[in-house]
């Protein structure tokens, strides 16, 4: 409670109640790769960020805030998208993959009484290098001199980071004859 006083008069007692702004009380994220990498959708730890995921992923994002709302969204790079509110405390949404990007997120609240939040929650994302595939071949027992239809056994080794789907091989012989291309 408080009063004004000015020279010998006074106000009467004004009560005041503080009121919480919205915040976000647990925000849960998880990551879903793309398909190609088979891999099951994976929870980001809580406060661990920045986040790296790889590009093509998709990110879910589920909260609870503190107090009932009227309007959540989340904003990067100029850009902003709604959220989704069940039971005015709820907080839902997704990240397609055209929204994932290596930059900070911040999620912005509005509650009841149209207050907004002053310290909103934000993490950050970096995209994680999915590098080519890496390819070793080797010609088993072939010398300079190929005859035309001749069989010619080679070695390959492939590794990459999630999993070769398809390989063909090709080739092209480049001899030592100027006037054949």
């Amino acid at each position: 409670e408080f009063r004004a006083r000015g020279g010998d008069a006074y106000t009467p007692w004004v009560r005041v109640e503080l009121v919480e702004q919205p915040a976000l009380n647990e925000l849960e994220l998880e990551v879903i790769p793309p398909a190609y990498t088979k891999q099951p959708p994976q929870p980001l730890p809580a406060g661990r960020g920045p986040y790296f995921v790889l590009k093509g992923s998709t990110l879910k994002l589920a909260g609870t805030a503190n107090k009932e709302l009227v309007r959540a969204e989340i904003r990067h790079d100029g850009k902003s998208q709604k959220l989704d509110l069940q039971g005015g405390t709820k907080v839902s949404g997704q990240l397609g993959p055209e929204d994932i990007a290596a930059t900070q997120y911040v999620i912005d609240l509005e509650d009841t009484l149209k207050l907004t939040s002053r310290r909103p929650t934000t993490f950050g994302l970096r995209i994680r290098a999915d590098r080519e595939p890496r390819i070793k071949v080797r010609l088993i027992g072939v010398s300079g001199m190929v005859v035309p239809k001749a069989r010619i056994p080679f070695s390959c080794r492939v590794n990459d980071d999630f999993g070769v789907t398809d390989l063909n091989v090709q080739f092209q012989w480049r001899g030592d004859d100027p006037m054949r291309p």
